[in-house]
């Protein structure tokens, strides 16, 4: 599909809330929420302004990028997909900092409420956004991956989820998950996964989310059996969105006849891969066309 968005990294909402955005003009890099801004040990609500996502830090900036960018496409066939938007947990995590990870035992009253406060401002914003670029609330593109989402219409990510127990996900992150997702029928889910984490121990938890329609993992090839996770996507009844292509020991021939062998006669799976190269992405096509004829 062809689609863009407003992309200003992972800060939009943060900034909404007061944080400091910098960019490093030197590197390639996108945006970034400079520094926490409720630092204290003893972390105060008080501290955090409502953000008005007319007015404030890139969620402004969002919404203006948008309704230019759907007054300048109107009568062409490429749709504009909301915001890196993320989710409470992420959001939280970039507000407080580190500290958040010793706030779920200290604090967390603190932590409930600045995750309800987070999540009514991830609504209200997405909400806003699906109206300029015409989109119903439950259902919707999104580029990264390049899916339509029939069933669920916001991406929520989570990428410090990978560092938490299932009992704190459990008690702190599943209902606020709950609360973003109702309004929009539901919606994808994503963490990314590293040497450090890939994030095993938690996906349970995630996929338990009754509003979790779909799901998509970052960097999965080197981490997950693709036939294994497929299986365990279409027990849960959950849609697997699988992003990585050819690891490099494989050629495109031995991974398409992979990947065909474990779908073959099965659904739930949308495979949406990047290629290094228009010849590559090429040789992908056709050898998917030869095993499926």
């Amino acid at each position: 599909m062809f689609c863009l968005r407003a992309n200003y990294g992972v800060g939009v909402i943060p900034s909404g809330f007061g944080s400091e955005i910098v960019v490093q003009q030197e590197v390639d890099n996108m945006p970034w929420v400079k520094a926490p801004i409720i630092t204290g040990d003893t972390p105060s609500i008080d501290a955090l302004k409502d953000p008005d996502p007319y007015s404030d830090g890139l969620m402004k900036a969002a919404l203006e990028t948008e309704e230019y960018f759907v007054k300048k496409l109107d009568g062409t066939v490429i749709r504009v997909y909301l915001c890196d938007t993320q989710g409470p947990l992420d959001v939280a995590y970039l507000i407080r900092g580190t500290k958040l990870l010793t706030d779920f035992y200290k604090h967390p009253d603190f932590v409930r409420e600045l995750f309800e406060r987070i999540s009514k401002a991830y609504v209200d914003f997405s909400e806003i956004q699906k109206k300029i670029v015409g989109e119903p609330n439950g259902k919707g593109v999104h580029g990264n991956p390049n899916v339509w989402m029939d069933k669920g219409g916001a991406r929520l990510c989570e990428d410090v989820a990978v560092m938490l127990s299932p009992t704190i996900y459990r008690r702190f992150c599943r209902p606020f998950n709950e609360m973003c997702l109702k309004p929009f029928d539901g919606g994808m889910g994503h963490f990314c996964c590293s040497p450090v984490s890939a994030g095993k121990h938690i996906l349970d938890e995630v996929v338990s989310n009754p509003y979790v329609k779909a799901f998509f993992f970052g960097s999965p090839g080197r981490f997950y059996n693709f036939e294994e996770i497929a299986d365990y996507f279409r027990r849960k009844g959950v849609c697997l969105i699988w992003t990585d292509g050819p690891l490099e020991n494989q050629t495109v021939e031995e991974w398409v006849e992979n990947v065909g062998n474990s779908l073959r006669g099965k659904t739930g799976v949308i495979l949406s891969i990047s290629a290094e190269s228009f010849e590559k992405a090429q040789k992908l096509v056709n050898c998917f066309r030869q095993f499926f004829p």
